[in-house]
């Protein structure tokens, strides 16, 4: 999922935007995380202004800061990337209900003014439908 800190972007339907980039080995069991590498390449090629990115997904340790030296090393002049952890907490079986009703979200950033605003901004999508 890709956010900016548009208010008026941010509440377009998430689903527009949203990227499956985690895959499994042949083996399938491992993770591959060339998929992550690849869509954070990808982001800082088409991306012409700044952007909050969103690793949605569980993933393993060091993920965001894995993404943030792509993004750092690729981006183009004037532009920043916020990138946000938040894991989905969804059960077989009651997945539809946990994302319209979650228990809890959590939502990792760093802990500067820009990470916690691109946090904020997050939290105002969530804000829609959580209770």
């Amino acid at each position: 999922m890709l956010l900016q800190t548009s208010s008026e972007w941010c509440l377009r339907p998430v689903s527009l935007r949203k990227n499956v980039v985690f895959g499994r080995h042949a083996d399938g069991g491992t993770l591959d995380p060339s998929y992550v590498e690849l869509a954070t390449r990808r982001i800082a090629a088409t991306a012409t202004s700044s952007k909050i990115v969103v690793e949605k997904s569980t993933v393993p340790c060091r993920t965001a800061e894995s993404m943030r030296t792509i993004l750092e090393a690729n981006s183009k002049a004037n532009t920043r990337y916020d990138i946000l952890s938040n894991p989905e907490f969804l059960a077989e079986g009651t997945a539809i209900t946990d994302l319209f009703a979650p228990d809890r979200v959590l939502i990792g950033s760093l802990q500067t003014p820009e990470g916690k605003a691109a946090c904020e901004a997050l939290c105002e999508v969530y804000r829609n439908w959580v209770p």
